[in-house]
Parts: C-alpha cells; structure tokens; sequence
C-alpha cells in the first residue's frame, strides 16, 4: 500500500491509498490489505443484503426502501448507512438480523460468502448526473474524500479519463459489473437497479425490491412505502432529522447526500466540449456493452 496525492489541476491536490493497481479512499480503515482481507473474509448471514453501487448511484435511497420493507414499517430510519469500506468486520458481525451492507468496491473486493449465497442490490446510474451529484457531495465532506479539492470539470478527468478519485475509474467499476452479470453459474441473487428507473416508476421496483428479499406485501403496504421513498418525501423526511454523524464529517454539519435528484441535470454542468469529450471516451470504452443509461426522462 503507498499513498498517493495527484495533481488534479493546479494548487489542487487528491489523496487515496493505492493498493492492487486501485485507489481507496483516504479514509479507508488502517492497510488496504488488512481490510480487503476481512471484507473477503465476512461472515455473511442468510438474511443480509449488500448494495452496491458507485458513489452517488442512489445507495441511501434504495437502503431506505430495503429498511422499510424488512421492518414493514414505511417510517425512516436514523440508522447509519453500515459499509463494508470504512466499518471494521467486527462491528458489523455484531449487528442484529437482518442486516443492510453497502459498499463502493468493485465485485471482486466484494465478501466470498457474499458471491456464493447471498442477496445483491445493485443500484446504476447514468453517468453524467453521477459525475454532478458526485462533486456536489464531495465538496461538502470534511473527510472521506476531502482531499479532493479541485473543480467539477477536474473531477470529470478523475473518474472518467484516469484512476486518480477513490474508488476508481467509472467505466471499470460498470463493465466488471456487467461481466459479473453475465456469468451464468453466479451463486448469489442479484437485483439491477437504474436510478431513473426509480424515479419513472418507483412503486414496480420497490416491488422488485420486496420479491429478492421474499417478502409479499399488499398493494396497501408498497404503495405507501413508494409514496415515503419519492426523492423529494424522503429528502425533506430525512434531512429534518439527519443522523448526528453528519455534523462531524461535514462543513455545514448538514446533510449532504440528498441534493436535486434529477435526472439530466448534467446539462447544467457540462460544457459543449466536455459533453463530447465525454460521449467519445463512452463509444470508446463501451464499444462491447450492452449496458444503456438513460440521460433524460
């Protein structure tokens, strides 16, 4: 493990710890190997359920649904969200059924038993509102990924044209995503989620949602569920009372992960040429995938 501060546009430093040909978080817990290795290691439960998804993919919101729905209450929950990345495997061991993981990393990083037998939600995003949500989020946080400085059009470069943001580049986090997809003798269950898939039709996929966890509700129960979790419901649900781990990692003490929630809000921040720029790197890399993202609704 080394740790390593890039240049992303000048008097703007990142910092990650860099491991595997990867980049971590700064925050990522004591040696990268050490704690890759316990992830590899957890134990997992019949009843757990992991999300999965690349930072700003819509993690908080699905864990709320997935919350909603294993206790059968559509009230919020002030719980933190539990991760694989930045928790140590014995707090986490200790939590009571059924328990609700989430993690950033790349499939391969992800717990074995998990791969073998156990339940996946996996949450995408298109790419350009990613890249938005992401650098709105990010310039809020006081740790985690502070050490990113510079502006939205150098967080561009970072995530999409390099490997220098934690937790790596964009386009390779998707397509091993979609190569894990593919294997046909894959143990585990796993859900494909779209973000704007759950903003056209949000009551079919807390539905989908309910049926990978084995639970059958009335139309009653997952349309109220629906209703609490619309973006804007939640947002001001959530935000009027945020969990008081907010205030230590944040400038404003606030919380920071519900902003708009829109989809094609990135034509506000894109310019002419990073749009291009941008849709010639996805022709590029994408060239093979079947993989579809939608950019307006």
């Amino acid at each position: 493990m080394e740790i390593c501060e890039y240049s992303v546009e000048p008097d703007h430093l990142t910092k990650v710890k860099r491991y595997d040909n990867f980049n971590f978080p700064y925050a990522f817990p004591g040696n990268v190997k050490d704690h890759l290795k316990k992830i590899a290691n957890f134990k997992v439960q019949e009843s757990d359920v992991l999300l999965s998804t690349y930072p700003k993919s819509g993690t908080h919101w699905v864990r709320e649904i997935v919350s909603m729905l294993l206790r059968g209450k559509a009230e919020y929950t002030n719980d933190p969200l539990y991760s694989l990345d930045f928790y140590e495997s014995s707090c986490l061991e200790k939590l009571p059924s059924p328990r609700i993981l989430q993690s950033h990393l790349p499939y391969r990083y992800l717990p074995k038993e998990l791969k073998k037998h156990g339940r996946i939600i996996h949450v995408s995003r298109n790419p350009k509102d990613t890249a938005v949500s992401l650098y709105n989020m990010v310039k809020k946080l006081t740790f985690m990924y502070s050490s990113f400085t510079g502006s939205f059009h150098a967080l561009l470069q970072c995530i999409f044209f390099s490997d220098k943001f934690a937790f790596g580049n964009w386009f390779d986090f998707v397509k091993e995503w979609e190569r894990t997809m593919r294997q046909e003798n894959r143990g585990c269950r796993i859900l494909h989620l779209h973000f704007e898939d759950l903003k056209k039709d949000l009551k079919s996929n807390v539905r989908k949602i309910a049926d990978l966890l084995d639970l059958s509700y009335e139309d009653e129960f997952i349309n109220l569920v629906a209703e609490k979790c619309t973006f804007k419901n939640m947002k001001n649900g959530k935000e009027s009372n945020p969990q008081p781990y907010w205030q230590n990692c944040t400038h404003d003490g606030k919380m920071p992960i519900f902003r708009k929630g829109d989809v094609g809000d990135w034509k506000n921040w894109f310019s002419e040429k990073e749009n291009e720029k941008f849709d010639k790197e996805y022709a590029r890399q994408m060239r093979d995938s079947n993989l579809t993202f939608q950019y307006f609704i």
